[in-house]
């Protein structure tokens, strides 16, 4: 058998520059802790992520099916509980936002003049402390005139 001047050993070929080749006879034992240390690391590191998924998938299923309750809670509770202190027009009106009419539809549809509707919106606005009219929906939903009821509702105009 044929003797390579290492005693034996393999001789272990590292790259140190471009051209050039450094032969030694095997690589140190430090490196060899040091690379299983960072394989015990990794291996660690991938059954957390894989627990971490795990857990992150379940919170997930949990918040999807706590916004599924929250949707189908009772509507018309709380469209009542919503638009208690609105006055009859403003109600009318706020049910009809909320099923995406414009000012202009609301006007034909209640015999009112836009800047009417506009007035009795901006009053709901105030009375339900909100900004926009894309808020209505949130409070109450969409709903047809016939479903909601107007218990709570002031009789005044």
């Amino acid at each position: 058998m044929a003797s390579n001047g290492n005693g034996g050993r393999a001789n272990y070929i590292d790259t140190v520059g471009p051209g050039t080749r450094n032969c030694q006879a095997s690589p140190p034992v430090p490196l060899i802790l040091t690379a299983y240390r960072l394989e015990g690391r990794v291996q660690h590191l991938r059954q957390t992520l894989a627990r971490l998924s795990d857990d992150f998938q379940e919170s997930l299923h949990d918040v999807e099916a706590l916004s599924e309750a929250v949707r189908h809670t009772g509507r018309a509770e709380r469209t009542t509980a919503s638009l208690v202190g609105l006055t009859r027009q403003e109600h009318r009106i706020a049910v009809m936002v909320a099923d995406n009419l414009s000012n202009e539809e609301i006007a034909v549809a209640m015999h009112l003049s836009v800047q009417t509707v506009k007035t009795h919106l901006r009053h709901a606005f105030q009375k339900l402390r909100i900004h926009s009219r894309w808020e209505i929906p949130h409070l109450i939903g969409p709903h047809s005139q016939s479903e909601v009821s107007l218990t709570g509702i002031e009789d005044h105009p």
